[in-house]
């Protein structure tokens, strides 16, 4: 039944574009697979989770490039 939830959420939070949300949904579900022994759908899910984390994050801090001398 949680599953159901969580992908109705998943969806909600992808069609509306809020992307942490998507990660956090992401995260929940990887705890889920998990729990119930789908241990390939959770590494998935993680791994799509931490894309976006990290895509986030460049976002917010991005790197100066060093300049050449």
């Amino acid at each position: 039944e949680a599953e159901h939830y969580l992908d109705e959420a998943l969806g909600y939070f992808r069609r509306a574009g809020r992307s942490p949300y998507v990660a956090n949904t992401l995260g929940a579900l990887a705890g889920l697979y998990d729990a119930t022994e789908r241990k390939l759908a959770g590494d998935a899910a993680r791994e799509e989770a931490a894309t976006i984390l990290t895509t986030i994050a460049r976002a917010a801090f991005p790197t100066r490039e060093r300049e050449s001398v």
